[in-house]
């Protein structure tokens, strides 16, 4: 065990807050929590919502399902997600999204530091 990390635990809407463009984010775990390792971000988007297409140079990046529905578009192959599915990106592949017409909530497994980005 590393003396200078420690355990912990958020409850279902702990976690640090952000929001932007009409999506809310919980930031269950951050780069200070586990430096170098991942982030984990849950997200709340309203529907229709697109994210554009871009790439992260840093590490994998991994989309959960919470609710709601997806398409996922990686390297020009669509995925479709609903509640259960897992999608994968792997590093430096050009990937975008759309939220479905319900709005959705996903919850994203990025490289560490993601959350800055939004800040």
């Amino acid at each position: 065990m590393t003396d200078s990390l420690k355990g912990f635990a958020h409850h279902h809407d702990g976690g640090e807050v952000i929001e932007l463009r009409g999506t809310k984010m919980w930031v269950k775990a951050a780069y200070e929590d586990a430096p170098g390792a991942f982030s984990i971000i849950e997200m709340v988007h309203p529907p229709g919502l697109e994210i554009p297409l871009h790439i992260h140079p840093g590490g994998h990046e991994a989309f959960y399902v919470l609710g709601g529905s997806y398409t996922v578009e990686c390297e020009a192959e669509k995925f479709e997600g609903i509640v259960g599915s897992f999608i994968f990106v792997p590093q430096g592949a050009v990937h975008r999204y759309t939220v479905g017409a319900k709005g959705g909530r996903l919850l994203v497994v990025s490289p560490s530091g993601l959350e800055r980005y939004f800040l």
